[in-house]
């Protein structure tokens, strides 16, 4: 042999960086394996928390309790029910406006667009039954002091659009000449 000492293949192989079992079988040695498992269930363990977060700080109320008094409700909930009194009605409406966060309750919204309604103000029911059908959830309904005193959404969303129809309808009416 020549006087050369050669070394071994492994000691070369991890001379360059490279261990021996990864270049026979193309894997990931064990303890790298574990790493990779760790930082994916990191990963999704962030994931999941983040999620919780959004979720918990969702602005819309998803539970039948209302931001709005009850004994206001359940002094609406008869002005609901029969004709409705606008002037009582009002009333009710200037109190709920004055609650902090009535524009992300259903029950609140609801009781402030019926009033828009039997006023027979197209726009402001609109613009209300707009925040109404983004808050409103089936599955949770409104509060139970309204119970029996509301109409489903297509009702209301049909009487809105009643009412932009007549507004628009009285826009484009002919009044006569203008005598001066």
């Amino acid at each position: 042999m020549s006087g050369k000492k050669t070394e071994p293949k492994e000691v070369e192989a991890a001379a360059a960086g490279v261990v021996v079992s990864q270049q026979v079988t193309g894997h990931l040695p064990q303890n790298r394996k574990l790493i990779v498992i760790a930082v994916v269930v990191l990963l999704l363990c962030i994931g999941g928390a983040t999620a919780l977060l959004l979720a918990s700080s969702n602005p819309i109320n998803t539970t039948t309790t209302s931001t709005c008094p009850a004994t206001v409700l359940k002094q609406a909930k008869p002005l609901l029910t029969t004709t409705i009194n606008p002037l009582q009605l009002s009333k009710l409406v200037g109190t709920i406006q004055k609650v902090k966060g009535y524009d992300r309750d259903a029950s609140c919204l609801y009781v402030v667009t019926a009033y828009y309604i039997s006023i027979s103000d197209g726009p402001d029911a609109s613009t209300y039954y707009a925040k109404l059908a983004k808050v409103y959830r089936a599955n949770v309904g409104y509060d139970s002091n309204l119970k029996g005193a509301t109409m489903p959404l297509s009702t209301l969303k049909s009487q809105v659009d009643f009412l932009k129809q007549q507004a628009s309808t009285q826009q484009n009416l002919y009044e006569g000449p203008v005598v001066k």
